[in-house]
């Protein structure tokens, strides 16, 4: 799930990269080792970290899915913090992907952005 969020947002810079900066196919294929290991390697340090983490009171973290997280009720807020939240700082990154909007339209249809 983490995953998806990051691959949303390197679209998004793709796009604006494409729009504001004038990338083309070579140089956006050059950004995809850093896409992978962003995308792939964020969500793996705290789900890696969790197989060996343990504490007497709440045990291990890992038990049964919750919405698509597999850390117990024990662990609400860990579940919160190295889950959900990277997902949201993901879709709230996605600003400049909402910023090239209009000018994605105004390029596609030729006529003027109706946004200042």
């Amino acid at each position: 799930m983490q995953g998806d969020a990051y691959w949303a947002l390197a679209m998004a810079i793709n796009v604006y990269l494409t729009f504001y900066h004038k990338y083309d196919a070579r140089m956006l294929r050059k950004m995809e080792v850093f896409y992978l290991a962003c995308c792939y390697g964020i969500p793996f340090v705290p789900g890696f970290t969790f197989l060996w983490v343990s504490n007497q009171r709440a045990g291990r973290p890992y038990g049964n899915a919750v919405l698509w997280c597999w850390l117990k009720p024990e662990w609400e807020v860990y579940r919160i913090a190295t889950f959900y939240g990277p997902i949201w700082y993901g879709w709230l990154e996605l600003g400049p992907f909402l910023d090239g909007s209009p000018k994605v339209a105004n390029d596609r249809t030729g006529s003027p952005s109706s946004s200042p």
